[in-house]
């Protein structure tokens, strides 16, 4: 079995209709691969359709504030503001959305003596989210960029992600001293 992903580019919906039937994603990826120097390229086309998985990685910029404040819904996890999978952060974090949003709706229901509406936690769910989850989604997003790189599939005796890091922090290292 396959999984294959790419940094997205242009139209979310084009992207889905690209991915209908195992028929299409084989074809999606082995325009992906064409250039590719090492035999990955075969190594698809020698694989069943329906063992192949596809998609493009899709990331946000930023955490969603409050994108429902008249409404009854909360947004939680990647709802909220998703992340690629390669940090293994988006289920974590509405784990975590979903016990913050349950400490501050707990304060509303608990304040006999002071009164702490819905929308003060709701408010404060939010900044909680921001603050806890944005440096997760950076690092989300660079962690995506780095393997989606010719970094990404450098000689070293330890995990992608890191041998990839090494070898795109030197790549970047090295343009930086060649532009000065």
């Amino acid at each position: 079995m396959w999984q294959l992903s790419w940094p997205f580019e242009g139209d979310e919906q084009a992207a889905q209709k690209a991915l209908t039937s195992p028929d299409a994603v084989l074809r999606l990826c082995s325009k992906k691969l064409e250039k590719w120097r090492c035999s990955a390229s075969q190594l698809i086309a020698a694989t069943a359709p329906t063992d192949i998985t596809a998609y493009p990685i899709i990331s946000a910029q930023h955490i969603v504030p409050r994108p429902c404040p008249t409404r009854r819904v909360v947004l939680i996890g990647d709802a909220r503001g998703a992340m690629t999978p390669f940090k293994g952060q988006g289920a974590n974090q509405a784990l975590l959305d979903s016990l913050s949003l349950a400490r501050q709706l707990r304060r509303v229901s608990s304040s006999s003596w002071t009164f702490f509406s819905l929308n003060d936690a709701l408010n404060v769910f939010s900044q909680d989210c921001i603050q806890r989850v944005t440096p997760k989604l950076i690092q989300s997003r660079e962690n995506a960029e780095i393997l989606h790189s010719p970094a990404a599939v450098v000689h070293g005796n330890c995990s992608r992600a890191d041998a990839a890091r090494v070898a795109f922090q030197n790549a970047h290292y090295s343009a930086t001293l060649r532009s000065s």
